[in-house]
């Protein structure tokens, strides 16, 4: 089986060899519920954006693999270095692989990470969500497949 190369960034302690496994994303989504735990304030539009995301993946593009059953990863260095740049600049960048006939989804990172703060998320999520799963990539691509990848 022929690899597909890519780039995963992270602030976990990871070593060559160790194995990403797609559910270690959702974990940190699926821990908050009714009557339990809530995210702290800067966390929440992250949840928001991951909701927004799955129903419009569920709604919209159902055999697109769920962001919340794939790894992250990004098809560039440069990619690489920009999310890290915009989300955790203390974060490693791996170089991984992983199978190339692995079904994925390539989306925009932009349209989900260049919010505008003069704009209530009622009004752009929804549309801007569905655009991620539908539109081709103009932006930073991420890409999404759903199977654990190797360090």
């Amino acid at each position: 089986m022929s690899k597909r190369n890519a780039y995963h960034v992270t602030i976990a302690s990871l070593f060559p060899g160790d194995v990403i496994r797609p559910e270690r994303h959702a974990a940190l989504y699926r821990q908050f519920r009714p009557g339990g735990p809530m995210p702290a304030p800067d966390f929440i539009a992250n949840l928001l954006w991951e909701l927004a995301l799955e129903a419009a993946r569920a709604a919209g593009a159902p055999n697109k693999p769920s962001r919340l059953a794939s790894v992250y990863a990004w098809e560039t260095l440069e990619a690489a270095r920009l999310f890290r740049e915009r989300r955790g600049p203390e974060a490693a960048i791996l170089a991984v692989e992983f199978g190339s006939d692995a079904p994925l989804h390539r989306g925009d990172f932009d349209l989900i990470s260049s919010g505008n703060p003069t704009t209530a998320y009622v009004d752009y999520m929804s549309e801007t969500a569905a655009r991620y799963w539908l539109d081709p990539p103009v932006g930073i691509v991420v890409t999404l497949p759903p199977t654990s990848i190797q360090l």
